[in-house]
């Protein structure tokens, strides 16, 4: 079973995969084909080790939008370390203890299986997902370590072995307040809870346009669907701005497979309430499907549905100023929404640079079993990646917040959103 998955997804990566002809000998399939082979001989292969294998090969192709999942349903092998950290000074700190009560936030890891974290960061920039330190992705490498040592609070260095716990699932925040008087908040946390962001922003819309100034935290926001935020771009405008940046020509690998997933994805969104734009843009993508089915790459001109979008766009005298939150977790449909909100006169963006992968684009996911799937990108921009200004290192933000371990303290991204705030005030 476990081979035949794989020598599907070997199809998908190079036939269907949106990155199948700029990145085509990149990877390495029978390196992996072969250990899945031996491991299923000796009756020793779980969906743990499957999962590992099949992401370790999709590592190849240096792309944060593929990946492949079980589901927990049907699985308690998706196991965690039980924190999350991150870098500063060749160190790595505590962030998050969820599952891991014996660390406390804060705590300093200084090696991992006997390796610095300089050593670490410098062997293993592969499954780190780069070499930019501060943007490098520890999670997976620690879920699989054994040990570490670390400096606790009263600067004791200890080692210590690290468990594998169940992972618990957090809920993802959506927020809403005035944080002082004239400045208002919302946080979101991701675009794939549709419910959740349309509930908030239904909830906050006519308060914020009763405010002079607005922070929106879109830090960590993994992406989802991009048309849930349409509701907030005309407050992100002043009157007689709007977004005015061209969308970059993209090409759809319309084969069959993809054709069918992402037709399916329509039909799914159709039966939810969705508003007037994403009805359009349904409609626009089903089109485009449907007339190029089995054609492979297709140029896509956005221009004309861009222009039905924005007919009667009109931006708003209130907020007067806006500030966007963004950070190295924040991605793909939440990248998109700052690229076109960067135009606005009223905004500043604050924080760290963005992920930046939104090269290949536009994911579908193949299912096996209900149980196993493959999500990946179905559409590239026309130009190739590696010569993309936001590739890899993302939408730098206007004013650059460096994480240092204060932030284990306090939020200095919101610090320096009210400080601005306040220099206007008195300017």
């Amino acid at each position: 079973m476990f081979k035949e998955i794989f020598n599907e997804i070997i199809t998908i990566t190079n036939h269907d995969y949106a990155g199948c002809v700029d990145k085509e000998g990149w990877d390495r399939p029978d390196k992996y084909l072969n250990k899945i082979e031996l491991l299923e001989k000796e009756n020793t292969l779980d969906d743990m080790t499957f999962s590992q294998l099949v992401n370790e090969y999709l590592l190849d192709f240096n792309d944060k939008h593929i990946y492949f999942t079980v589901n927990q349903a049907y699985t308690s092998h998706n196991k965690t370390c039980g924190f999350r950290v991150k870098w500063y000074d060749d160190a790595l700190y505590v962030i998050t203890n969820i599952e891991e009560k014996s660390l406390k936030i804060g705590d300093k890891i200084i090696s991992i299986d006997g390796k610095t974290i300089k050593e670490t960061s410098e062997s293993e920039e592969k499954i780190l997902r780069g070499s930019i330190k501060e943007r490098q992705q520890w999670e997976t490498l620690l879920n699989y370590a054994k040990s570490i040592e670390y400096v606790n609070g009263q600067n004791e260095i200890k080692t210590f072995t690290l468990e594998k716990y169940d992972i618990q699932k957090t809920e993802a925040i959506f927020e809403n307040y005035l944080m002082e008087e004239n400045i208002y908040y919302i946080k979101i946390s991701n675009l794939t809870e549709q419910q959740k962001v349309e509930n908030l922003l239904k909830g906050s819309i006519e308060d914020i346009k009763k405010n002079k100034n607005l922070i929106v935290d879109l830090r960590g926001n993994g992406g989802g669907n991009a048309t849930l935020l349409s509701p907030l771009e005309p407050i992100m405008f002043a009157v007689g701005e709007k977004p005015n940046t061209e969308l970059q020509p993209r090409l759809f690998n319309c084969t069959e497979r993809n054709a069918d997933l992402f037709l399916k994805i329509c039909n799914q969104v159709r039966h939810l309430e969705v508003d007037s734009n994403t009805k359009k843009m349904l409609d626009f993508a089903e089109n485009i499907f449907k007339h190029n089915t089995g054609k492979g790459f297709v140029e896509v001109d956005f221009s004309q549905i861009l222009e039905t979008l924005q007919k009667d766009f009109k931006g708003t005298s209130k907020p007067e100023k806006v500030i966007i939150l963004m950070d190295e977790y924040t991605a793909s449909a939440a990248e998109s929404f700052i690229e076109v909100c960067a135009e606005s006169s009223k905004v500043t963006t604050v924080g760290r640079s963005t992920m930046g992968i939104n090269d290949y684009s536009d994911l579908v996911m193949m299912e096996w079993e209900n149980k196993y799937a493959l999500s990946y990108p179905i559409s590239k921009l026309k130009s190739q990646s590696t010569y993309h200004s936001t590739f890899g290192t993302g939408i730098k933000p206007d004013i650059y917040i460096k994480w240092t371990p204060e932030f284990v303290l306090k939020d200095k991204d919101i610090e320096k959103a009210l400080e601005l705030i306040q220099q206007k005030v008195n300017s």
